[in-house]
């Protein structure tokens, strides 16, 4: 039986040091997020949050149409290069806004779990923080 090892040498001059950065251990313990998710313009998928974005950051995913917003997300990377809605393997789902407080926000998003973002209304990003309404979790499934 044959065993083989893998290893990596470094070699130091006297006084130098070397720093090993563990990319692997993030301050949230959770897998990286998987996900793509967005909304279309122009029957095209438009990524507002990528995977391995950072957990609890909002970003802007677009705009309510008729108290509609057409929410999509797939595991796929080719949804960086603009697939069309409705290609296979990119799930489409309607998220309902009503009241009069709606109009002219914007939804945005932030990861919660590897398969779950809030979503909420809010004017602009930098309002988002502490000026977010409507807010609900979005379970997303392959």
């Amino acid at each position: 039986m044959k065993i083989c090892k893998v290893f990596t040498c470094f070699v130091l001059s006297p006084g130098e040091t070397l720093k090993v950065v563990n990319h692997a251990h993030k301050l949230n313990s959770d897998s990286p997020f998987q996900y793509y998710v967005g909304t279309y313009r122009s029957n095209i998928f438009s990524v507002g949050l990528k995977r391995g974005d950072t957990y609890g950051e909002w970003a802007e995913l677009g705009a309510i149409r008729g108290g509609i917003f057409p929410l999509l997300y797939t595991t796929q990377p080719q949804a960086l290069n603009g697939i069309k809605r409705g290609t296979n393997g990119l799930v489409e789902q309607e998220i309902e806004f009503s009241g009069s407080d709606i109009q002219g926000k914007k939804v945005f998003a932030k990861i919660i779990t590897p398969d779950t973002i809030e979503i909420g209304l809010s004017s602009t990003i930098d309002t988002v923080e502490h000026q977010v309404t409507h807010c609900r979790t979005v379970q997303l499934k392959n």
